[in-house]
């Protein structure tokens, strides 16, 4: 039989099942796919599980029964003492007690179906035991947030190096086009990488960071379909498919579930698992993977940058890098190819931007015509100045009224001794 099956049969849940298992009350076995297969022998022994737990005896005093240690009538008649002398005894407990004395069967040939049928009869028949036999909820909202927020990361890293390194785009423009495409490249990533990881590893990078992985109700690995279901609600219960503000809407519900131990809506079909990690270890693991990302991430946005003509270059080819750097930074100034390169360039008196031979500021240096040479490379800057007049030294320059005011530099740059 199945998980399912089981649960139908026996009326306790999937949490209850694999609790009394990892007790060593139940050991069901596992058939070809991996999923367990229970018996009618595994369902009998649950049915007594539920029977005694619903009357209060011990998880220790099931175990000794279990294990033939411990006969069934003495147990019994143990446990009528101590509920008999505790105030807030349930009636209804001494009274199946009692019964079952009377009746007087061992613990093999102990009919539960029976019993519980009586028990249901009774009011009041709340059974606090089985609500604590169960496997704890993996809530853990912080660090599954914080995995899933670091897994996207991962998905705009791929993305920032398709758009700046394969296609030149200038990643931090931050212009809409750039956030739609984030948007819209990080759910197919998730969409596609995410249930494929979950299926063959049962995690992902950051999931396994923070000690998470993800099963099936059997405890074994989801299905690529099942993985990819539970991915699909994820991103539209959990984050609103990234959408400005149902996105954090959603979060808000999602995280007050998880506090409160609900079933989200993508996990009714899996079994989140947590294992604790060292917490100097989680910390640095974060830490240096963050350093990694944003290291990488700069790296890509100046490998965007790149001009694509390298080595000796024509005049062409420093022009085509030219225009494309210009259109890296959004800069709409393009130059032609002509015969002579002339180079427009913005310039701000109160910053100095040109050296001397001696690697000294050139005091003025922009009011006048002149040539260095360093390193193998000349350049000189001819300048062209009209409606203007000196001043203050002859550092200022003040427009001539009546004037029309003209400034320009011409900078050329070739090898020395060519």
């Amino acid at each position: 039989m199945t998980i399912k099956e089981i649960e139908n049969l026996t009326g306790m849940t999937r949490a209850n099942i694999r609790f009394y298992e990892t007790e060593g009350l139940i050991n069901p076995s596992r058939n070809a796919n991996g999923y367990r297969d229970y018996t009618e022998e595994d369902m009998a022994s649950l049915q007594k599980i539920r029977l005694l737990r619903t009357l209060h005896i011990s998880l220790e005093d099931i175990r000794a029964l279990t294990h033939g240690e411990k006969e069934l009538t003495d147990t019994l008649l143990s446990h009528l003492v101590r509920l008999k002398n505790d105030e807030t005894d349930l009636e209804q407990c001494r009274e199946i007690c009692e019964k079952i004395c009377s009746d007087h069967p061992d613990y093999r040939s102990l009919d539960a179906v029976h019993y519980l049928t009586l028990m249901a009869a009774l009011p009041d028949s709340a059974v606090p035991e089985l609500q604590e036999d169960s496997l704890p909820k993996v809530t853990a909202p912080w660090k599954r947030l914080l995995a899933r927020w670091v897994d996207f990361g991962i998905y705009s890293l791929i993305l920032n190096c398709i758009l700046a390194v394969g296609m030149h785009v200038n990643i931090r423009a931050g212009n809409i086009w750039t956030a739609f495409f984030s948007w819209l490249f990080q759910i197919i990533f998730l969409l596609l990488l995410e249930p494929v990881m979950l299926s063959l590893t049962g995690t992902t990078p950051r999931k396994y960071l923070f000690g998470l992985s993800v099963t099936d109700p059997e405890g074994t690995r989801l299905t690529r379909r099942a993985a990819l279901r539970r991915t699909w609600a994820m991103l539209w219960y959990g984050y609103g498919f990234l959408i400005p503000v149902y996105e954090l809407f959603r979060m808000y519900r999602s995280y007050k579930g998880c506090k409160k131990e609900e079933v989200l809506e993508w996990e009714s079909d899996s079994v989140l698992v947590l294992r604790n990690r060292p917490l100097p270890l989680l910390t640095a693991g974060f830490v240096v993977s963050e350093a990694v990302f944003c290291a990488a991430s700069l790296l890509f946005w100046q490998m965007g940058s790149l001009p694509e003509n390298h080595g000796e270059l024509t005049v062409a080819e420093f022009c085509e890098n030219y225009n494309q750097l210009q259109q890296f930074y959004g800069i709409d100034q393009p130059v032609n190819i002509p015969d002579t390169l002339i180079i427009y360039l913005a310039y701000y008196p109160t910053y100095p931007m040109l050296l001397d031979e001696n690697g000294e500021w050139m005091h003025g240096a922009v009011w006048q015509s002149f040539g260095n040479s360093a390193a193998g490379v000349t350049v000189t800057c001819k300048r062209e100045i009209s409606g203007y007049r000196l001043e203050n030294g002859g550092d200022v320059l003040v427009p001539e009224y009546g004037k029309e005011p003209v400034y320009r530099l011409e900078f050329s740059m070739y090898r020395s001794g060519i």
